[in-house]
């Protein structure tokens, strides 16, 4: 915050629902102990994941209730979306429809899924006019490996009875076939 004085500092905290409880007392002491800073801070987080985190939970209200917190929830990229970033990591403007189309119906608006899987077709010098993958690639599947790797077991069947279904279920038909509670 002192060093805010000379230039406004930009602090960036990705996946702040990993934070640990510090992280979030530190956010609070520097906003009440330092209220004249020119200190922004961009606080990326899901939101369901948030909500398990009593400490970011008290946080961020206390700071709603201060006015020092503005929450923007990102919508799942649209085509045009896709399209647009694909023409940026191309560095060009035209992108074969057929390239949008691939990525859209496949990331289903995941941005880390779009870039993800752009990469893997560029990597593997494939004909974007007619984009084609045999399996996920492998960076990707690493970071979906990580990813599930935070959930608890039932949790994890939940995803996979889900991933079955290819659609949505009601809970208390999900919970039947899982053999589990709807809880």
């Amino acid at each position: 915050a002192k060093a805010s004085t000379d230039r406004p500092i930009t602090l960036i905290l990705d996946d702040a629902h990993r934070s640990n409880d510090a992280v979030w007392q530190m956010l609070l002491r520097l906003v009440r102990d330092y209220p004249d800073s020119r200190v922004f801070v961009l606080a990326t987080a899901r939101r369901a994941e948030l909500a398990s985190n009593r400490t970011a939970l008290e946080v961020l209200h206390a700071l709603e209730q201060e006015a020092r917190v503005r929450r923007i929830a990102l919508a799942p990229l649209s085509r045009r979306d896709i399209r647009e970033l694909t023409a940026d990591i191309l560095g060009q403007d035209r992108v074969p429809a057929a390239l949008v189309d691939w990525l859209t119906g496949r990331a289903q608006g995941n941005p880390r899924f779009a870039v993800g899987l752009l990469e893997a077709v560029l990597e593997s010098d494939i004909d974007l006019r007619a984009p084609a993958l045999g399996r996920v690639p492998e960076r990707l599947a690493r970071w979906i490996r990580t990813e599930l790797a935070q959930f608890d077991s039932s949790a994890l069947a939940v995803l996979e009875l889900l991933a079955v279904a290819c659609d949505s279920l009601d809970p208390d038909d999900l919970a039947r076939i899982g053999r589990s509670p709807v809880e």
